[in-house]
């Protein structure tokens, strides 16, 4: 039986991670580039204007991860959370619903899988944290109330 440590752990959730920021990476580029390329219709919404930023930073927040995996990780949620609130208040603020469909289509696609890679991290994190509360409970040595 060969036993796990915590290092081997962190590595298997570095590359759990890593996947699911390409995931989103390639969902980010494909989502947007089709919103952007398929209109050119701009009635000064900014969900064109959402959809480039979004389509820019996930990639470099990605690049990020891979040189320095705290401080990536870090700056991804602070920026899906952040991101995705502004983006949901654009899009459902927004004006030129019927003029621009394929923006906010993917606008919506792309907010759903933000909020959903954040409950997985959540999610993810609740896991780690009870396994961790448990191992400790396990292996601490107990004293006998008598």
């Amino acid at each position: 039986m060969t036993k796990l440590s915590l290092a081997t752990i962190l590595s298997y959730l570095g590359t759990f991670w890593l996947g699911i920021l390409c995931c989103q990476a390639t969902v980010s580029l494909a989502a947007s580039l089709y919103a952007l390329l398929s209109s050119s219709n701009d009635c000064e919404d900014p969900v064109r204007a959402w959809l480039i930023v979004q389509a820019s930073v996930i990639p470099g927040l990605l690049l990020i991860y891979l040189f320095t995996k705290r401080i990536g990780l870090a700056f991804w949620i602070l920026f899906c959370v952040t991101w995705a609130a502004l983006g949901t208040s654009w899009a459902i603020d927004g004006d030129c619903s019927d003029d621009y469909p394929e923006g906010y289509t993917a606008a919506g696609v792309l907010i759903i899988t933000d909020y959903t890679l954040l409950g997985f991290v959540v999610a993810a994190g609740c896991v780690f944290g009870i396994s961790v509360c448990i191992g400790q409970g396990l292996l601490s040595e107990y004293e006998e109330v008598k």
